[in-house]
Formats: structure tokens, C-alpha cells, sequence
């Protein structure tokens, strides 16, 4: 997995997920009418306190030792960083970061050919890796108990990697996928023109993935070189969080790691920092991004830099959310723009800062945003933020200290980083106090001193009109060096005796959450649960809907997901100016979500701002008003993000096999409907929507967090206890699912260099007795990186970058669904191979080693999974939901551990039919559907 260059990637986040949550802040008089509170000068929690307690060492080779106790549950975090990245990669190897962090997956001396995270797969943990411009970065979650695993297999590849041709090839193929996967995606050709432009003296110029053409040239011998010079002890640091004792971790990393030799000291990267004279315009036509974006870029500080932290308050104040200036004047004042976004963006040797906005896709008005955005960035400079702005920057910036907290993973990852990058591990606890110091004239001086109008890149990034395809890429094929011989381990070195030959793998825990939930019904109908977690100073509010997207009318589909995207866009008790002003201010989350078959409405907050938060929570749900304006403003947002979707190849495949397998029924549809449906939702229809299908009894209010039950229940009862309905809407007569059909493949002409690939058929829902058995059966087919399906297309054939499948329920139907990708010369190779492992699960069924592994993945991930702050709301919430036993989750774990190979076999025959089949393909139809006609008839879809 790659991590890019976040500061131009959030571009096409920005815009692909338009969704934007406002906020507001009331109180209630004596008589029940809401009323805005007084504004508070100060941030609204104390964070001084909430130290973390990590220890740090160093063993004598110099690998550097950072453990945290975290005893919620029994989980642990383990991230092993190697202080190499792409910026590291010789000019004539670029990508080689990233191709090595590959390689590492490819087995060792004691363990052949068998890529290590099979075995933390198998005992349910997480195992994954990232590349990031200044570091590499191996990652394992998994049950604590198994931390010695995790050692045992992290002290072999770094001792003992395997490194030889075959996998060599193998893994090239792989990153030529990934590399097509990034570049077919809208603005996916983006960093690749940039960042020659910005950083033109230094590595930050190529991608972490690099150039397939310098790959082409590598050999094997570069790779152990590269090994032996990065992959040392010195050059690492082991970060390991969760549910441990720091004083055992200390005596079981000397045992794995201490006894392998330091290599060399790593000399300094000659790095040439980068600066601009007078200001520059970099122009870019990108070919698959719809929407013009304009704005500035500016070099600032690298991380650590204590002007780093004034620069994020700055970028949050300047447009980072829907209260900012900027955002009000471009979105929502002179409808110029569809979103605003500032960033401040920090790596190990340089720093930019960056402000724009997206237009609207034919938009010609972008000097016009241009000029806002230099006046507001001016305004910055000579005035300073206000009061009210600086302290919602502020409380920002602390909640998301405290909500780093809430995850083994991110700790272990902040930890690490500012181990490696800032060299300084203390400063995660140093940041509040940075954070709450800083000043107006702060702010207005770090504007002034980095944001220098002639000293600028103004970036143009404009459609490429016209052009659906640009130029192929070289395509990875064997290179023709001499053959090399195969490396196991670095030269001379033994593993000492004490050390086992075999990795060690504890027993599975057997765990069940504790926490108990405290359940009231209202007399209104509502549904209360409150989860009890004093670890933070955080809380989270659900209310979770048992109505969807099946419930739009026939002619107006999207209508729900609008309705609950317009939630915070102003309510009978606040416009949305106020609204959005007091969420931004006091870091109060809230907003609507839609699926299917449910909604939800969902805000988290510090607590001592809870009973701010269920007002506002309580208020967007009761009294939503959808004001014109901005259903007209969301319209268009929503228009721009369609038109983004829809030069998206995972989307179109996504959206076309849901037409091909549910047909005519609501699952047919695309929950936020398609283009032409927009224009079609007035805001009548909105309120209709809302007050026949939000009311109490289809509702249900869970609260988690540092918030004792009674006074959770309290605090509900003064703002729900009112609410009321006599409105309920029938729910309507759906269609029914089509009849299975002969193999048939569909293709949605799409010019690229790669094909996305979806094969389905229905399948089962939670409710039928074979669920459970379908689960395992799945895992050892599709569910994980080592199942037979991954195994055969991304392992042993190259075809692709990942691949997985199995049997996904729904509320009422499943289905079966297999996806991956290829590039378009092996897409019916790939097809084929698919259809064939269907037919090899029923004609070779699992057997009682993969039933096992199985089982106990299943049975380890559970346990991973309860580690989020919220879990048991969402367990408890698909119970209620699906309408499920009370003791579903018992069931579950109770029933899965009984499956035999004999039920999967059975099974197997029943739910997997590789002769009726939909296959989807996404990519040109004139390259691969002559092929596809040798494995089954092919219709083109036209959109």
C-alpha cells in the first residue's frame, strides 16, 4: 500500500466525497425555545493532563525500542519503520522504496516461499505495509497474546529476507497494476505532472510508486544491496502499543532483534531545499478530472518546525471547513466554487501550504476565485483571525489529539513518526501546550512570513476536453539481466540457537466485551442505549434509522441521502450561517449518512461540550428545514462529485453490476441516484421524505463515551423527550429480485489501460442457517490476502494488484461478488481464472487445515474489530437493525467455531454457481471483448 503525497491527492478527496457537515450551537430558555449560548474564550477542554506514558530505548545494535501500555482490549499495534523512502531512490531507480517494501512479503530462508502475513492472517491479526516519501513502514495488529509471532516474523525477513527472480518479477507486475490503478482514477495523473514542478532539485519530483520504466531495468542485485544498506537494525525503530507489559517487550526484542549485527551508518541524503524567486504558474490538463481547480502553493517548514503547528491553525482558518471565509464567500455567497481547501502539508525535509478551491465543471471564473482567495490570505496578513476564529482552530486541533487516542494503530503510528521523521517522540505530548500558545499575531505572522504573494505557484489544473486516453505506460515485463543468484540472508549471519525454527503461535483468547449497555425507551417510542468508556474525554451520539434509500420515491431516486445531506444546512431554530459557525467553533461533528436499507445521523464531541452537542444533534434531527439555497448549492456540489464518479472506474463498476444483478429493485439503484435525478428533488419532496420515515419508533439513540448512563439519559430526555410524530408513511411494495441467468458478461466502454472486474450472482442474507458456515467458506476463498482466490491471480500469476471475494449480505438478499483488476491485455485471463477457482472450491473443497485457519482468522479478527471506540454500537445496531436474535454475536462466534470441512463442502456447491453468473468489466471494448466472447455472450452497456 502506498501512501502518497497527501497535499494534492485531498484534491480528488475533496471532491469525490462532497459531503459536508455543518454546525450549530443552541441552548433552550425557560420555555423550550432554542437560543444561541454565549461564546467561551477558552478551549473547550483541558487536554494538559492527558499525557501519553510511552517508554523509549535503544538495544546495542541501535534499533530504537518505543512501547505504550493500553489496556482496553486485548490488542496490540505493532509498526516496525525503516528510515528509508522514495526520497531515498537513486534518480535512475525510482520506485525502488516502494517495490522493496513488496519484496518483503515474499518469504524468507526459514519460511520458503510463504509471505509472513499468512501467518498473522491466521490468527485473525492485520498485516500490511506502507511507502511514504521519508519512510517504510511494516505494520501487524493482532491479538496480544501473539505478539511474540509478530517478533519472530519481523526478525526473520529483516535478517533472512528471500530475495530471487521469480518473486522479483511477480512483485513488478504487481506495482505496474497499482501504478495503472492510481493513474485510471480521476486526477490520478496529477502528482506524476506536479511535482516536477515544485520540487524540480530535489526527489520529492517522482511519486513514491516511481517510474515502471526505471523499475523495468532493476535487477535482484539491487535489491540485496538495497537491503543490506537500509534494512539494518540501526536504521529502524519498533514502535508497540496496546495490551502489553513494556518490561516483557524490552526482554522479547533483545531476544528477536539484538543479536543482528548494525550496518553501516547511513550518510546524510544530499537534499537541496527547494525556493522560488518570483512567483511561478503551473498549468496541468488532466484527462480524467471533470472540474477545474485553482489555487496557490507555497514552501513552508518541514515537520517538527515549531511554525509547523501555527500553519495547520492557519490552514484551518483559512478554509478548511464550511465556516471559513473562504468557504462562505466562494461556495455559498457568489456560488463560484463548489469547495474551498487549505492545507498545510509537512514531510521530513520540506513544507508546503496550500489553498484553493474546485469550480464548478465549466466554470470560467477562475481568476475571480483567485483574487478572493489573495484577498482573504491578505485580510490574514493585516488583521489577523478573530477571536472566535483562532479558538475554533484551537479546539480542532485538540480534538483531534484526543481522537489519535482512540486507536492502538494511530498511536503507535503518530509515535513512530515523530520517533523517525522528527526525531523527537516527546513532542506527541509537547503539542497541546504548542498548540493552546498560540496568538493572533502568531497566525498573522507565519501568514505574513510564508504566504508571500511573489513568491507563489498558481496552479491551473483544467480539463482535458475531448481526450478519454493518454498514452500508455511501459508495460513490466522480465528484464534481461544476467540471471542473478538467489539471496537468502545477509552474508555470515546465524540465528542463534534460542531462537525458534518454527513461528511461534499462541492459543486463541478467549474474549468477550464486558462493557455493559444500558438500555431505555422513551415514551415518545425512542430507543435509548448508553456505553459507558471513560478513557477520553470523548463521546459519540448514533441515531441509527431503520429506513433508506428503498424508501425514494419510484420517480425521485436520491431522495433520502439528499434529505440527509441537507441536515445541517439550517433548521427551524438556526439558519445555517449560525448553524455551521457554532459545530466549526466548539469541534462538534454532526451529520447524516444513508444506506439502503437504514440512515443515521451521527456527531461526536469533547465531552464537556455534550449537552452543546445533543442540542444541535437533537435539532437537526426534530426541526430540519432544507432552506432553497442550499439545495441548490448542494445540488451542484453533488452534480461536480457525479461527474467525478463517473470518470471513475470502480464506481462505474460498481454502479453497473448493481443494475445487472438487483434490476428493477431499489438495490438496483445508486443510493445517491444518478445526474439526471437531481434536478428532480425539491425540497418539498425533502420534507415529505423526512417526517414520514424520522420519527421515534423507527429510531434508535445510542451513546458511547466518557458519559455516565444517567447522565446520558438526562440529557436525552431535555431534548427528545418532545418529540413527536402522527405522520408514518407505508412502506412501499419493492420489486423482485431477478432470476439467475446463464453466464453473460457486460462490458461499460471505457478507454484506460486497465480493466475493472466484478463477477456476482444473489446470495444469501444473514438470516439463513448456512450464514455462518458461508462466512468461513469465504474467508479460505476470498477473504483474505492468502486465499485461494488472491493466491492464484495476485501471487502466482502477477494479474493484479489484489483480489477478493465471497459472500457479502445484505438485509434482504446477499450476494456473492468477486473483484480485481488487470490491465486489459489479461482481463479474460483473469475472468478465467476466477470462474475456474468457483469450480475448483466445489471440486477441491476446503480442507481441514484451511477450515482451521479459517476459523480462527475469523475468531482473531472479531477480536481486533471490538478495538474501535464505538464497536458494540455498531453490533448492536445490526442486530436491531436486520432485526437479528439478541444474541446474534454469541451465535456468531458459538457457530463458526463448529464448521466442518464437510458443511463448507456442501455449501460450497450451494451458494457458489460458477454457470450463472453477471460479469462486469469497465474498460475499452474494442481491446478485450473479442476474447471475452470465447468464455460467454457479451452485451455492451451504453450509460
Amino acid at each position: 500500500m502506498i501512501t502518497k503525497i497527501k497535499y494534492l491527492i485531498i484534491i480528488a478527496c475533496f471532491i469525490a466525497l462532497i459531503s459536508f457537515c455543518g454546525g450549530a450551537d443552541k441552548a433552550k430558555n425557560e420555555n423550550g425555545k432554542a437560543v444561541p449560548q454565549q461564546v467561551e474564550k477558552k478551549v473547550t477542554t483541558d487536554a494538559s493532563a492527558l499525557k501519553i506514558p510511552f517508554k523509549e530505548n535503544k538495544l546495542s545494535n541501535g534499533m530504537r525500542l518505543i512501547t505504550l501500555e493500553e489496556h482496553s482490549s486485548p490488542v496490540v499495534a505493532v509498526y516496525l519503520f525503516y528510515h528509508v523512502g522514495s526520497k531515498n531512490d537513486r534518480p535512475d531507480r525510482r520506485g525502488f522504496a516502494h517495490l522493496f517494501e513488496h519484496m518483503m512479503f515474499r518469504g524468507s530462508k526459514n519460511l520458503g516461499d510463504k509471505d509472513p502475513s499468512i501467518y498473522i492472517e491466521n490468527i485473525g491479526g492485520y498485516s500490511n505495509a506502507f511507502t511514504q516519501n521519508d519512510l517504510t513502514c511494516y505494520i501487524s495488529k493482532v491479538p496480544s497474546n501473539q505478539l511474540e509471532l509478530v517478533f519472530w516474523l519481523e526478525s526473520e525477513r529483516l535478517g533472512f529476507l528471500k530475495i530471487n527472480q521469480e518473486g522479483f518479477d511477480a512483485e513488478r507486475n504487481v506495482v505496474a497494476e497499482e501504478y495503472r490503478s492510481y493513474a485510471e482514477k480521476p486526477y490520478g495523473t496529477l502528482l506524476e505532472k506536479i511535482l516536477p514542478q515544485i520540487f524540480p532539485n530535489n526527489p520529492y519530483k517522482w511519486e513514491v510508486i516511481g517510474d515502471m520504466n526505471d523499475l523495468k531495468q532493476a535487477s535482484i542485485s539491487d535489491l540485496q544491496n538495497y537491503w543490506e544498506k537500509y534494512y539494518v537494525p540501526n536504521n529502524a525503530t519498533l514502535v508497540v502499543v496496546g495490551d502489553i507489559n513494556p518490561e516483557k517487550v524490552a526482554e522479547l526484542s533483545k531476544k528477536y532483534f539484538e543479536w543482528i549485527p548494525s550496518g553501516k551508518n547511513i550518510e546524510p541524503l544530499k537534499f537541496e531545499q527547494s525556493t522560488i524567486d518570483k512567483s511561478k504558474i503551473i498549468k496541468i490538463k488532466e484527462h480524467k478530472g471533470p472540474a477545474p481547480i485553482v489555487g496557490n502553493i507555497y514552501y513552508t517548514v518541514p515537520s517538527g518546525h515549531p511554525d509547523s503547528y501555527k500553519l495547520d491553525l492557519l490552514s484551518n482558518i483559512l478554509g478548511e471547513n464550511e465556516s471559513s471565509e473562504l468557504y462562505q464567500e466562494l461556495v455559498i455567497d457568489k456560488k463560484i466554487a463548489n469547495i474551498s481547501m487549505s492545507m498545510n502539508y509537512t514531510a521530513e525535509k520540506e513544507g508546503i501550504f496550500i489553498v484553493g478551491a474546485v469550480l464548478e465543471v465549466l466554470s470560467s471564473k477562475k481568476e475571480e476565485c483567485l483574487k478572493i482567495i489573495a484577498d482573504k490570505i491578505e485580510k490574514m496578513k493585516n488583521q489577523g483571525p478573530s477571536d472566535e476564529e483562532l479558538l475554533k482552530a484551537k479546539n480542532n486541533a485538540l480534538k483531534g489529539l484526543i481522537t489519535n487516542q482512540l486507536s492502538v494503530s494511530r498511536l503507535a503510528g503518530l509515535l513512530g513518526y515523530k520517533a523517525v521523521i522528527e526525531n523527537n517522540t516527546n513532542a506527541i505530548n509537547e503539542e497541546y501546550k504548542l498548540i493552546n500558545s498560540i496568538t493572533i499575531e502568531d497566525i498573522k505572522n507565519v501568514a505574513k512570513k510564508y504566504l508571500d504573494p511573489n513568491k507563489k505557484f498558481t496552479v491551473y489544473i483544467e480539463p482535458a476536453l475531448g481526450k478519454d486516453k493518454e498514452e500508455a505506460e511501459p508495460k513490466i515485463e522480465k528484464n534481461n539481466n544476467t540471471k542473478s543468484p538467489d539471496f537468502n540472508g545477509k552474508p555470515g549471519l546465524v540465528r542463534p540457537n534460542y531462537i525458534p525454527n518454527e513461528p511461534p503461535i499462541a492459543d486463541e483468547i478467549n474474549w468477550k466485551d464486558s462493557t455493559e449497555v444500558y438500555s431505555e425507551k422513551l415514551a415518545n417510542g425512542l430507543q435509548v442505549e448508553v456505553i459507558e468508556k471513560h478513557k477520553l474525554p470523548y463521546a459519540r451520539f448514533f441515531l441509527g434509522i431503520t429506513k433508506g434509500a428503498i424508501t425514494d420515491p419510484v420517480n425521485k431516486p436520491g431522495t433520502a441521502n439528499m434529505a440527509m445531506s441537507m441536515i445541517t444546512k439550517g433548521t427551524k431554530n438556526f439558519d445555517y450561517k449560525t448553524l455551521t459557525k457554532e459545530l466549526d467553533l466548539y469541534a462538534i461533528s454532526l451529520y447524516g449518512n444513508c444506506n439502503y436499507d437504514t440512515s443515521s445521523v451521527y456527531a461526536s464531541t469533547l465531552v464537556n461540550e455534550s449537552d452543546r452537542a445533543m442540542n444541535y444533534f437533537s435539532d437537526v434531527i426534530k426541526y430540519p428545514n432544507f432552506p432553497q439555497e442550499h439545495l441548490d448549492i448542494l445540488r451542484e456540489q453533488m452534480k461536480t462529485g457525479k461527474a467525478i464518479s463517473e470518470k471513475e472506474p470502480r464506481y462505474l463498476v460498481r454502479r453497473y453490476l448493481r443494475t445487472v444483478i438487483y434490476g428493477d429493485h431499489p438495490y438496483g439503484r445508486t443510493i445517491d441516484g444518478d445526474l439526471k435525478d437531481y434536478d428532480n428533488i425539491t425540497n418539498s419532496d425533502l420534507k415529505n421524505w423526512w417526517q414520514s420515515h424520522i420519527i421515534p419508533e423507527n429510531c434508535t439513540l445510542y451513546i458511547a463515551g466518557d458519559i455516565k448512563k444517567d447522565d446520558a439519559i438526562k440529557l436525552v430526555k431535555k431534548y427528545f423527550a418532545d418529540w413527536k410524530s402522527d405522520k408514518k408513511a407505508d412502506d412501499a411494495k419493492l420489486a423482485e429480485f431477478p432470476k439467475k441467468d446463464k453466464n453473460h458478461i457486460y462490458i461499460y466502454n471505457l478507454e484506460g489501460n486497465q480493466t475493472q472486474i466484478r463477477v456476482a450472482h444473489l446470495s444469501i442474507t444473514r438470516k439463513d442457517p448456512r450464514f455462518f458456515a458461508s462466512q468461513v467458506l469465504s474467508t479460505i476463498f476470498g477473504g483474505t490476502f492468502n486465499s485461494r482466490l488472491n493466491k492464484s491471480i495476485r501471487i502466482e500469476k502477477g494479474l493484479t494488484y489484489g483480489s477478493s471475494g465471497g459472500i457479502y449480505p445484505d438485509k434482504r438478499v446477499g450476494i456473492m461478488n468477486i473483484g480485481t483488476f488487470t490491465k486489459n491485455e489479461t482481463v479474460s485471463e483473469a475472468v478465467k481464472a476466477i470462474i475456474d477457482e468457483i469450480t475448483k472450491l466445489k471440486t477441491n473443497p476446503p480442507t481441514l487445515e484451511e477450515t482451521k485457519d479459517a476459523i480462527r482468522y475469523l475468531t482473531g479478527s472479531f477480536v481486533l474489530e471490538r478495538e474501535a471506540f464505538d464497536s458494540l454500537v455498531d453490533d448492536k445496531w445490526l442486530i436491531k437493525s436486520e432485526d437479528l436474535p439478541s444474541d446474534y454475536i454469541e451465535q456468531y462466534l458459538k457457530s463458526i467455531s463448529k464448521v466442518t470441512p464437510v458443511e463448507l463442502a456442501k455449501i460450497a456447491k450451494e451458494l457458489f454457481d460458477e454457470e450463472h453468473l453477471a460479469i462486469v468489466c469497465v474498460g475499452p471494448a474494442k481491446e478485450i471483448k473479442d476474447k471475452l466472447e470465447k468464455i460467454a455472450p457479451v452485451t455492451v452497456l451504453n450509460k
